[in-house]
């Protein structure tokens, strides 16, 4: 099938995916719903065969909120299909099928047109990340929540006033735990949370931001229950991690906690910046040290240089090795970071197999990256994840790096599923890679 897929390959293209094949050390699985979408356990073997040196195996597991504000918002495990529609043991935390979360259909007596896949039950949860063990892979938990409403917003638009924060996080938090006490004994690493700047950049009267101290919270309470052998952190989105709201970095509170063990970075910087498709290996590894993020932001479409080192959000190096300080207009004040106390993991980094992926790999679906001419590109997938890998490698202060994204639900899963249209082009590279 794979054979089939690729078609003839040149040498080059082939010696990028045997490198990724051979170097790879860690994945994140998709899609993370799906009510079914953990019950295929050949997945994990042909992930195995593919990528013989992984390692580390990220597993999402989504639940829903029904708008962005979180005054309104509820959280919960969501369904595809009422208890009057399927007879199962489906079964989530608390929740069954009568009291989950309904997601939204179009047509409302056609489970088939349901806007995402529900929840995997418990049950399939702890199975499949018990299989990865047993398979000798550590298994890093993910959570993730999922906005249904009509534009299936981003969950980093989740956000809303800080006297909120404390309801809303006290349903974030039954959520996390829940995982954490039924992947006790399994999970090697439990990230807290993913891309919730909309909530992390939410400031009070005090200039505080109450999110980011529940998230020491959590971790706190992630540390009791799992212990010291655990690698525990929170997944920031690409343009979170930095600052915000004009000059506060209010995750550094954060990083710098004594229970947070690594700096979570989920890697979808832009790294090109070029009408052509000849784009090289080297030009991609440039684009980590210059271009967007480091000689300059776009403010529309207007290139803006920064007017220093401490602004430029693509500069990690410098973010890593230095101190920093929070800047409120008036005056500065260093925060609690402490440079080169944590290395950084990529939580997620990856590419579309799409015409000029590199110089927006944050865009997914029908969206296209910014000057492509939406072809198929399996090398340029390929090329790009070894220049990822080959860069970091040479940092020496980014430790791992999940590739984003390897489907649970098995080869040919694209052929059977809604989704399957915009695998071709996609971020997922099972089906991709062959030896």
């Amino acid at each position: 099938m794979i054979d089939e897929i690729l078609g003839e390959i040149t040498q080059e293209h082939y010696e990028d995916m045997t490198y990724v094949a051979d170097h790879l050390k860690a994945v994140m699985m998709k899609p993370g719903c799906g009510e079914s979408s953990l019950s295929n356990h050949d997945s994990i073997k042909q992930l195995c065969d593919a990528l013989p040196n992984l390692e580390y195996v990220g597993l999402p597991v989504s639940w829903f909120v029904n708008n962005t504000n979180i005054k309104s918002c509820y959280i919960k495990p969501g369904i595809e299909k009422k208890s009057n529609e399927i007879e199962d043991s489906w079964q989530v935390s608390n929740y069954n099928r009568k009291n989950a979360y309904q997601i939204y259909r179009s047509d409302p007596n056609d489970a088939s047109t349901v806007r995402y896949g529900g929840t995997m039950p418990d049950s399939d949860v702890l199975s499949y990340a018990t299989v990865l063990k047993d398979a000798g892979k550590k298994v890093a938990f993910y959570p993730i929540l999922l906005v249904d409403n009509k534009n299936k917003d981003w969950r980093g638009l989740i956000t809303g006033d800080a006297e909120d924060v404390q309801d809303f996080y006290a349903q974030y938090e039954s959520f996390v735990m829940h995982y954490v006490i039924l992947l006790k004994g399994i999970v090697e690493t439990m990230i807290i949370g993913s891309e919730l700047k909309g909530l992390t950049s939410i400031q009070d009267a005090n200039k505080e931001f109450p999110f980011v101290d529940n998230l020491i919270t959590l971790s706190s309470k992630v540390r009791k229950e799992l212990g010291n052998e655990v690698q525990i952190s929170y997944a920031s989105n690409w343009d979170e991690y930095h600052s915000c709201n004009g000059g506060y970095r209010p995750l550094d509170k954060l990083w710098a906690d004594k229970n947070i063990d690594f700096v979570g970075y989920n890697c979808y910087i832009p790294l090109t910046d070029t009408n052509t498709s000849n784009i090289t290996k080297q030009d991609i590894k440039d684009g980590f040290t210059k271009g967007e993020g480091i000689d300059f932001y776009r403010n529309g479409k207007v290139a803006v240089p920064f007017d220093g080192e401490y602004n430029q959000w693509k500069n990690l190096r410098y973010w890593y090795s230095t101190d920093h300080w929070d800047w409120d207009g008036e005056s500065s004040n260093k925060t609690p970071w402490v440079r080169e106390s944590k290395k950084i993991v990529f939580t997620e980094f990856g590419f579309r197999s799409i015409d000029k992926c590199t110089n927006q790999p944050n865009v997914y679906g029908d969206e296209l990256p910014r000057g492509s001419n939406g072809k198929v590109d399996y090398h340029l997938q390929m090329k790009a994840i070894r220049a990822t890998l080959e860069h970091n490698k040479e940092t020496g202060f980014i430790n791992l790096e999940f590739c984003y994204a390897w489907d649970t639900r098995g080869y040919g899963w694209h052929l059977k599923y809604v989704d399957g249209k915009y695998w071709a082009n996609g971020h997922w590279i099972d089906g991709k890679i062959k030896k």
